[in-house]
């Protein structure tokens, strides 16, 4: 008989995850990605949430080779950002509203975009403040605890929420905050980092689209301080590709994340080249080693 807790079901849920991580291992996706300071990594969890994160690993990336630090992201209007990322984006305007939201939270309770106010106080105070910063979504406290504090964290968001009540494991009406609860319960926090990282990776799998039941709340309020220009530009296109890196300095464009996408670029162009380049030679090699038919 299937053990059941208020909130899902415990042996169902066991047997996903067990498949889950094997499945996650067998892709290389159960090593801990690069992480940068708590805030860039805020930014790009709010980036995540509710959607993939390869996409989302692009979209940083984007923001963060067009602006010189997270200080300018904050500042910017919000329609150049949404024309940064790419208005194609699952709830781009909410996210960026959301963004800016937080991080001026940030700015105004620290004085700078930092969190050194809790570098060393327990995991429960640093998810507490994570969980107070206005706009942010309880997905991205949960990944900037797991991955830059090491706090028991189970990040879910309405895609992850959505596949798991398709599996059995919750009933429709469940909440996410419900269902990190019941998560917690079932991982030890040991090994909350690879389940992380093989739900995220089953996640990814699943179609990149927002859930039913997702309400998008925020738009950009010409009024909001820095807002600046009140008008939208007139059109905005997909989602481009990563600019060519600019001579002027970009610190913010060091972050581990973008340098270890960039390695992995230059290596698959690398290896495709060098692909590329031996065809040819296989071929030839191949005319050479094919019998001559004899004549007579």
């Amino acid at each position: 008989m299937a053990r059941k807790t208020s909130t899902g079901d415990a042996d169902r849920f066991a047997k996903l995850l067990a498949e889950k991580t094997k499945r996650a291992a067998e892709a290389d996706r159960l090593e801990p990605p690069p992480v940068g300071d708590p805030v860039s990594q805020l930014v790009l969890s709010m980036l995540t949430f509710n959607t993939v994160t390869e996409r989302a690993e692009a979209a940083f990336t984007r923001l963060l080779d067009e602006l010189v630090d997270l200080h300018e992201l904050r500042v910017s209007h919000p329609y150049e950002l949404v024309s940064i990322v790419g208005d194609g984006y699952p709830g781009i305007e909410d996210r960026i509203v959301r963004i800016r939201e937080a991080l001026f939270a940030i700015y105004d309770a620290e004085n700078d975009l930092n969190l050194q106010s809790i570098a060393g106080k327990g995991k429960k105070e640093q998810r507490a403040y994570l969980d107070g910063l206005e706009s942010v979504p309880p997905y991205a406290a949960a990944q900037v605890s797991l991955l830059c504090y090491g706090a028991h964290a189970m990040p879910v968001d309405e895609r992850l929420l959505a596949a798991l009540v398709a599996e059995g494991v919750f009933e429709a009406e469940e909440t996410c905050a419900a269902a990190e609860g019941f998560l917690l319960r079932q991982v030890k926090a040991g090994e909350a980092m690879e389940a992380h990282l093989a739900l995220q990776a089953w996640a990814d799998t699943l179609p990149d689209e927002l859930p039913e039941r997702v309400r998008l709340t925020r738009k950009i309020d010409p009024e909001a301080r820095d807002a600046g220009d009140p008008k939208p530009p007139a059109k905005l296109g997909p989602e481009p590709e990563p600019p060519a890196r600019s001579d002027v300095a970009r610190p913010a464009a060091g972050h581990p994340l973008v340098e270890a996408r960039r390695i992995k670029a230059i290596a698959a162009a690398e290896a495709s080249a060098k692909a590329a380049g031996s065809r040819p030679n296989r071929k030839r090699a191949r005319a050479k080693a094919k019998p001559v038919a004899k004549s007579g």
